[in-house]
């Protein structure tokens, strides 16, 4: 950046040439072009100072204020004879020094995404900002790539996202006098337009530290990792990346898969978790929240070079700032995330949003009140009574740990206390174990990038699923005639929650009756929940579509199933209260009740209630498993062993230290290994493809060849922690 200074009459103007590459300045400037940048010149006399936030900044102009004053006094002594030419500018020059260096105070940007980042307790990137004490700005982007259906924030987890967020922005002013800015970038916010970002924050703060949680979804840790590469060796940032949302991380617990474990099938929760346990410590003790913060850097507010300038794409709410080169900023500061022109709840059409909000708590302090709540009371009953749907058991934990409004590492240690001062008859080892298979279900997700819209069994892909749009949608309406899948579903509409046992029946349902595609189903889970993670929602609808490495080894009957899981009524009465008169001998088979009955009770089959869908289980469940064993009859005979488990190939990975490397490896056949998983009795049993044995023993030599014992056995014992499956 390149100053001058000129003299005008009595007047001493400081001036700037900015580059181009540089996007826009502060209030109390103009601008000229000329053939090499912006000319932005400041008369440093009338000259008001304002920040973004609205507050002054005292810093940065409390030097401005004492160039003022000198400013005065040489233009007096510039009036008198005994001062020359050459004494007034070196004047001048040595007020341009000290502002600048009062200008130069470099800041730390912290960067909130919403993946397991949104609190104050155990949060190392606000601690990391304290001990680094620089002048501190915490912002949040959003952009329609945020919403994107297969990676993204679901419709109902956006309305608890915003509302997190703003909670936490109230959270941090009232304790650090922190504000969080919004930044809404372009829709098709890409690497180039984050750049573009963070250029700008260099330019107007002095910015060369990037605090941000690690995220772990395939495209998303891609462009973080591409995002760190680029700031850190072009633009020479320090670039500083935390794990906020998991236990450990899928490259420390270097699970490979070995296929002679006797502890389970490969990918199964029960190896992983001793993996889990032999190549990875435990996990750090979750930290205090900071005491104090650094002051908050300003961000001040500019506008438009011209009132055209963003015209194409249209003009968004808030203040645009200009890129040089494209006449129009790929993002702009905003006052709230409704701003933004993403909130799911669009202006005049129904408020959908306030009853499932109203079933949420979004303070911080009381979600962690929460957890002690059903630590201290509901713990000791969670393994006996998990599965039960009508009693307040289970810790509607989910949502915060999504979006990291509660630290994985907290409840998992929390946990464990509470549990050494129980008795071992009220411990629970399954709640423990949820956090686990929270891990398991990242770690399918990394080595198996597609697993969100592609079958990790790639023979699947090729099954016959029913296209009936009508009974997809009343199994989204919570219409199917079957009482405990409308239950849940209505309840998963209004609140963006169900209990973990009611998911699986609905997934159960849709798939093994309705022999609709997993795909579908997931999709609407990712729709409408309000704890939805991508890796678990993808990891539960391929096991329950029989496509994941873990296939269910169940059908769940909705009736049957029903009575076990909600044996007094409690749950179908509330979410169906049509049906609240009901006794219990008929609340969960109404088809059963007499007239006389129905009638008493006030319900009248496909009027006040749905008729079934399907009224004969046993034939819908034949026509869903013919389809199955029809596709594995037409497979090619490599996706089997001799014992009719599916094959599939999982790519072995060097071990790496660092998550990007495993990204620079390419699966080819020369670097995957045939592994078999689990494969239910009543597939593996039927006639599949023609398998010659040779083929069999030609896939198990090369397994050999790929991945020797010795080999894994180093990968286990060296310093890089990756998985090498």
């Amino acid at each position: 950046m390149h100053h001058c200074v000129t003299v005008n009459g009595s007047s001493l103007l400081f001036c700037e040439v900015i580059p181009r590459s540089t996007y826009g300045w502060c209030p109390g400037e103009r601008y000229c072009s000329d053939s090499q940048g912006f000319t932005a010149q400041r008369d440093l006399v009338d000259a008001r100072p304002r920040s973004y936030n609205g507050r002054r900044t005292p810093s940065r102009y409390r030097a401005l204020l004492r160039m003022r004053k000198a400013k005065r006094r040489t233009v007096e002594s510039s009036n008198r004879a005994t001062d020359s030419p050459d004494t007034l500018f070196s004047k001048i020059d040595a007020q341009k020094t000290a502002v600048k260096r009062s200008l130069s105070s470099a800041a730390t940007i912290v960067w909130l995404r919403g993946r397991g980042d949104l609190r104050i307790h155990d949060n190392p990137l606000l601690l990391q900002a304290q001990r680094l004490n620089e002048p501190l700005f915490i912002m949040f982007t959003w952009s329609s790539a945020d919403a994107d259906k297969n990676y993204g924030f679901g419709e109902a987890q956006r309305v608890f996202l915003f509302s997190a967020v703003d909670a936490l922005n109230r959270a941090l002013n009232m304790r650090f006098q922190q504000v969080i800015h919004y930044v809404r970038l372009s829709d098709d916010a890409g690497l180039e337009e984050y750049l573009q970002l963070f250029h700008f924050l260099e330019a107007s703060l002095s910015a060369r530290t990037l605090l941000m949680a690690r995220r772990y979804e395939p495209p998303l840790l891609q462009l973080d990792m591409e995002l760190e590469c680029t700031l850190t060796k072009q633009r020479k940032w320090k670039v500083y990346t935390h794990n906020m949302h998991l236990l450990h991380e899928p490259w420390t617990v270097a699970y490979d898969g070995d296929a002679t474990s006797s502890a389970g099938h490969f990918g199964t929760l029960l190896p992983f978790w001793q993996a889990w346990q032999r190549n990875a410590d435990l996990p750090p003790e979750p930290a205090a929240a900071p005491s104090t913060l650094p002051p908050a850097a300003a961000l001040e507010r500019c506008e438009p070079r011209t009132p055209a300038c963003c015209e194409k794409p249209p003009p968004l709410a808030g203040d645009a700032f200009v890129d040089r080169t494209t006449r129009c900023a790929p993002f702009q500061f905003v006052t709230s995330l409704v701003e933004t022109g993403l909130h799911p709840v669009r202006p005049g059409t129904k408020r959908w949003d306030t009853v499932l909000l109203g079933s949420w708590a979004v303070d911080e302090e009381r979600v962690r009140a929460f957890l002690r709540d059903f630590l201290e009371h509901r713990l000791p009953l969670y393994e006996k009574n998990k599965s039960r749907a009508d009693l307040e058991v289970v810790s509607r934990l989910s949502p915060y740990l999504a979006l990291g409004m509660l630290s994985a590492r907290e409840v998992f240690h929390a946990t464990r206390a509470a549990s050494r001062r129980l008795a071992a008859s009220e411990r629970s080892k399954t709640f423990e174990r949820r956090l686990i298979w929270r891990d398991l279900a990242y770690w399918t997700l990394y080595m198996f990038p597609e697993a969100v819209t592609t079958p990790i069994r790639s023979h699947y892909a090729s099954q016959e699923w029913n296209e009936d749009p009508r009974l997809l949608a009343a199994w989204q309406r919570g219409s199917t005639g079957y009482p405990i899948i409308d239950a849940g579903m209505r309840q998963l509409w209004q609140t963006g929650w169900m209990p973990q046992n009611i998911r699986m029946a609905a997934a159960s349902f849709l798939v093994e009756y309705l022999n609709i595609h997993w795909i579908h189903g997931l999709q609407w889970f990712h729709r409408t929940l309000i704890d939805l993670d991508i890796a678990i929602n993808a990891m539960m609808w391929q096991n329950a579509g029989r496509t994941g490495l873990d296939m269910w080894n169940f059908v769940i009957h909705p009736e049957t199933s029903a009575r076990s899981s909600d044996p007094t009524g409690a749950y179908v009465r509330k979410w169906l209260p049509e049906l609240a008169q009901l006794p219990n001998a008929y609340i969960h088979a109404p088809w059963k009740a007499p007239e006389s009955v129905l009638s008493s009770a006030g319900v009248q089959l496909g009027a006040t209630y749905p008729q079934r869908i399907i009224a004969d289980l046993g034939a819908a469940r034949k026509q869903s498993q013919a389809a199955v064993l029809e596709m594995r009859s037409r497979s090619m005979p490599q996706f089997f062993n001799a014992d009719g488990y599916d094959r599939i190939r999982v790519p072995v990975l060097k071990a790496v230290s660092l998550p990007h490397e495993r990204f620079q490896q390419t699966a080819t056949a020369d670097n995957t290994v045939w592994r078999h998983v689990f494969t239910r009795r009543e597939f593996r049993e039927a006639p599949f493809a023609t398998h010659l044995p040779h083929e069999t023993e030609a896939c198990d030599r090369q397994e050999a060849q790929l991945l020797p014992k010795d080999s894994t056995r180093a990968m286990r014992g060296n310093g890089d922690a990756q998985a090498a499956a």
